[in-house]
């Protein structure tokens, strides 16, 4: 395993520009929301294998991300609350080398200039490290928590890792796995480490010699969302340089906010399908023909889903989001349907609701769930 990391590294650098830009994207939605909420004080961010923060073609890593994004949320809020949320970042790497070049490049850049912002950094075990930040996300209240844990591999990962750290309810996790190797070990010789990890998330048997690398990925995604339950949203995003070579992105929060926030991310990304991104210069790696939203499964999904009964506008923006598809996505489906007479909408007393407007938002899903009903004619 240590062998084909080591061969694949400046492949993988390549790679790694997509899944910070996933990030990224990701970062700035998710620190502009929690910065400008009154009730939060406390951000709290962890990379568990930060790295020295700047590659070696000069990109930015994750942690010099992490705090670009915070200083722009940081002049970015608004009324005046400057000052009013505090950011604390643990950046840890087992090698402290690699930390002391973290520290070095921060202090270079001079990126950790406002007084809300502390950096912490460590060079703890992953498994000694993990354990203290669930109890810490475990406790939050007026805090938030976001942990970004993209291994040297994946023999440290355990499913009880995600669960701790999603304990609270106030916690997101974004984790990076090599399912590249993961899947041809899973079909062939399972080393030991990896029959530990699939063994908690899914039946290594069912994976037959017809398996694909996609297939691999949607059978750990499905594990990751029955072993964590209805109250956690779990998503991924796939980064493939060919043909069963794929890396992939798992996100999981229990926030449905937040959840949207990622899904957006993605598709910031890969504007077609949301779903992965393939370098070798051409077609997005679920590409179809043109850049635009595909959104041709999603009306079927929808089809099926108002012909079992009426739903409500909290019952289809989540279930547009656990779908990995956007509210805007629906909210056009809905509208065409509408348009050809296919479904109708009302308000609860029977009144027909305001046309083209369905109301599958974030908000209306946490403050108006029922605020009209979909149904088809």
């Amino acid at each position: 395993m240590g062998k084909e990391l080591k061969v694949s590294q400046q492949t993988l650098m390549e790679h790694s520009g997509v899944k910070l830009q996933v990030l990224q994207h990701y970062m700035g939605a998710y620190l502009s929301i929690l910065s400008n909420a009154s009730f939060i004080t406390d951000i709290r961010l962890y990379d568990f294998f930060s790295g020295p923060g700047i590659y070696e073609d000069g990109g930015n890593g994750s942690p010099v991300i992490f705090l670009n994004e915070i200083n722009q949320a940081i002049e970015r809020v608004v009324n005046n609350r400057r000052g009013d949320t505090t950011f604390h970042c643990v950046f840890n790497d087992l090698n402290s080398e690699k930390v002391d070049a973290l520290r070095d490049n921060i202090e270079t850049k001079r990126l950790s200039t406002h007084d809300s912002v502390t950096i912490q950094y460590s060079s703890e075990d992953y498994r000694d490290l993990v354990e203290k930040v669930a109890l810490e996300f475990s406790d939050l209240r007026s805090s938030r928590g976001f942990a970004f844990i993209d291994p040297y591999g994946y023999k440290e990962i355990r499913l009880k890792d995600i669960q701790s750290l999603l304990k609270g309810g106030k916690s997101e996790v974004l984790l990076f796995l090599p399912t590249q190797f993961m899947y041809r070990f899973a079909k062939n010789e399972t080393p030991e480490s990896l029959k530990s990890f699939l063994s908690e998330v899914l039946d290594i048997d069912s994976l037959d010699s017809s398996s694909t690398g996609m297939d691999f990925i949607n059978a750990v995604k499905d594990g990751f969302r029955s072993k964590l339950g209805s109250d956690h949203y779990v998503d991924s995003f796939v980064i493939s340089r060919e043909k069963n070579q794929f890396f992939c992105l798992f996100f999981f929060t229990s926030n449905m906010l937040g959840f949207e926030k990622m899904l957006d991310a993605k598709w910031k990304v890969d504007k077609e399908e949301g779903r992965g991104w393939q370098f070798n210069g051409g077609f997005n790696l679920f590409s179809v023909a043109e850049n635009s939203a595909n959104t041709s499964r999603l009306t079927d999904l929808l089809e099926t889903f108002l012909s079992e009964r009426q739903r409500s506008n909290a019952e289809l923006y989540e279930f547009t989001l656990r779908n990995g598809y956007l509210p805007k996505h629906a909210a056009d489906i809905l509208k065409d349907m509408q348009i050809s007479g296919k479904v109708k909408s009302e308000q609860l007393d029977g009144r027909p609701a305001r046309k083209g407007a369905f109301y599958l938002n974030y908000q209306d899903w946490d403050k108006n769930p029922s605020k009209i009903i979909v149904q088809k004619n």
